[in-house]
């Protein structure tokens, strides 16, 4: 942990920050250089069937039936309360048409011939949704139930019955996450499991309880020291109390069973239905965190689960995926091989993390915690282990095109990354993961200046709201969770839930940014482009969706909703609505639109390229 005299004299500048420039390279990752360059051999005869499936408009990749019946080409959706994503008066429309051929929407007024007609019956339609960070595979075997979920434990005590179940039945490793309250110490899960091995994550991955057989297990004693980026909690004889935080939790990760080639790809399939059931079309996959799964897992997963599943016609979802950091030289050699994109499946992005979580205490803040009646003078930690060589690996990233995203939650870790970009990359639009808590409005000025992109999650001030304002001293609280900031700014953003720290759930994720309870509170409008358009922007801006728009891609979702007339208006949350009046949009309309954002209650139907994927008959 970082406390106050070790940060003295530090400033605001990263220490053993460099200049730009000094490429020289790291050891290269040889098996996927010689894979991937086996492949490019045979890449020209495969180019066009890949292609089609990436959405081009020669021959679109359908995964499910089209609403096109009897030959129809062309299907008009019409009477529905569409809202396009578009900014300005095109921001609402009343029926849209899709060309079946193309997966592509089509300005209705030119079809020609017949076209199939669907009756939308006054629902809401919007483009399809869009999650820039989510740890999708991790999302995918929690939903297979390969571990405890605690989710909706409210106690210790609660959590002790389930294990004491769970014991009678296992015999090794009982794995819980989720876990939403205090970890407490070691002492009650020994009593909960014996000599069971057993590992308990805090919802935010960045704190784990073990008990003493792991403990044993991991050599973690009285004697082991703090590794850089991590702490090993220990009590006032010295003895470790079982609490483990960022990349501390690796003595022990590297000692759990992992995860099968079958397990990953039915998490695949469970993450992909369990998307299209909440209207998200297309994610952002930060991969499986590396202090849990290790710094290679991501990479791994896409040459051994994501690539060939887009072979088999599984993959359906939309996907940038990002891979770790220390895999840049093979995530540049496979670029080189193929190219970017596979189907619906992008890369050529880089991840790594700069600090910890607020609720673990660990994120990197300018100011120590003021709750942290242990570690006075605590104000998070670095995560960075090798100063010259993470700088390094940055440059050489972004010397060979690849889009670098640093998770950085603290006021300082932002300062810092910041200070990273700056003055150590060439190409713009880099991204600052989470970026929670900022030290000022100069701050913002300079994300924008830079074409810094974020990725907020409003999800998470629902949880932070309560401890924000007694953990963390006023400064580093005054801008925490800035959304109308960065919008009023024009700093490209895209909301984010982290799934499955938060839940995949974008439309979730709009309600809470646009919650007045938070001061920084954002408008509807920037809101919905947060998880539509502008957050497909900050990974792939030549990606054609996430607007409902003539010639994009036609991805969208047909929501659900009780009966408007049922709603009473003076309640809704949707007051601060601010799409622009036009011709279509008139007075009246804006108030139907109130109505029926307050009436939804779900998603009804998922499309992609024109297909329905969830929802269909």
């Amino acid at each position: 942990m970082v406390n106050e005299e070790e940060s003295k004299g530090l400033g605001q500048t990263a220490p053993g920050l460099k200049r730009k420039g000094g490429q020289t390279g790291n050891t290269i990752l040889l098996g996927s250089c010689i894979f991937f360059g086996v492949l490019a051999i045979f890449w020209d005869s495969i180019e066009k069937y890949m292609m089609s499936l990436s959405g081009a408009k020669s021959c679109p990749y359908l995964m499910g039936e089209t609403d096109g019946k009897d030959g129809h080409r062309f299907v008009r959706y019409t009477n529905g309360y569409i809202l396009t994503g578009l900014r300005g008066s095109g921001s609402f429309a009343t029926e849209f048409a899709v060309d079946t051929k193309t997966g592509r929407f089509v300005d209705h007024s030119n079809i020609t011939g017949q076209s199939m007609i669907v009756d939308l019956d006054g629902a809401l339609v919007t483009p399809g949704l869009v999650d820039p960070h989510v740890h999708f595979l991790s999302g995918g075997l929690a939903l297979m139930e390969k571990a405890i979920d605690a989710g909706g434990m409210e106690s210790i005590g609660e959590l002790q019955a389930r294990l004491k179940h769970v014991v009678a039945k296992q015999d090794d490793w009982i794995v819980v996450y989720n876990y939403k309250g205090e970890l407490g110490t070691k002492e009650w899960l020994d009593e909960s499991t014996g000599n069971v091995a057993c590992v308990i994550f805090r919802f935010d991955f960045h704190q784990m309880l073990v008990n003493s057989r792991v403990l044993q297990d991991s050599n973690i004693t009285k004697d082991s020291k703090d590794p850089i980026g991590g702490s090993i909690d220990k009590d006032v004889h010295g003895n470790p109390t079982g609490i483990l935080c960022d990349n501390a939790m690796i003595l022990v990760t590297q000692r759990m069973p992992r995860p099968s080639v079958d397990d990953l790809l039915g998490a695949l399939q469970q993450a992909q239905m369990y998307a299209f059931s909440k209207g998200c079309t297309y994610v952002h996959d930060m991969g499986r965190v590396s202090f849990v799964e290790g710094d290679f897992a991501s990479f791994e997963d896409l040459q051994n689960i994501y690539i060939p599943a887009v072979d088999s016609g599984s993959f359906l979802i939309r996907m940038q995926a990002f891979v770790s950091l220390k895999a840049w030289e093979g995530m540049a050699s496979m670029v080189d091989a193929i190219g970017n994109q596979r189907g619906t499946l992008s890369f050529g992005n880089v991840k790594d993390f700069y600090d910890g979580s607020l609720s673990s205490r660990t994120a990197l803040m300018h100011h120590a915690y003021q709750d942290d009646t242990e570690h006075p003078g605590n104000r998070g930690i670095r995560s960075v282990e090798d100063w010259e060589e993470w700088l390094e690996m940055i440059q050489n990233a972004d010397n060979s095109g690849l889009q670098i995203g640093i998770h950085a939650i603290g006021s300082r870790a932002v300062d810092e990354v910041l200070d990273v970009f700056e003055n150590s990359t060439t190409q713009g639009g880099h991204r600052i993961e989470h970026a929670q808590h900022i030290s000022g409005l100069h701050v913002i000025e300079r994300m924008a200046k830079n074409k810094v992109s974020v990725t907020p999650n409003p999800l998470h001030w629902v949880y932070d709201k309560h401890v924000i304002p007694t953990r963390l001293h006023e400064a580093d609280a005054k801008y925490s969770y800035p959304l109308k900031e960065f919008a009023w700014h024009a700093v490209q953003m895209g909301l984010a839930s982290d799934w499955p720290v938060a839940d995949l759930s974008p439309w979730d994720t709009l309600e809470a940014a646009i919650d007045s309870r938070n001061p920084h509170a954002m408008t509807f409008t920037d809101a919905l482009w947060g998880i539509t358009r502008g957050a497909v922007l900050i990974g792939n801006p030549h990606a054609e969706v996430g607007l409902i728009q003539h010639d994009m891609l036609a991805d969208f979702v047909i929501h659900d909703s009780a009966d408007p007339k049922s709603i009473k208006q003076k309640s809704s949350k949707y007051d601060v609505i601010d799409l622009v009046p036009s011709s279509v949009l008139t007075p009246s309309k804006l108030n139907e639109i109130k109505r029926i954002l307050q009436a939804r209650t779900g998603v009804k139907k998922t499309y992609i390229a024109g297909a329905c994927v969830f929802g269909c008959s």
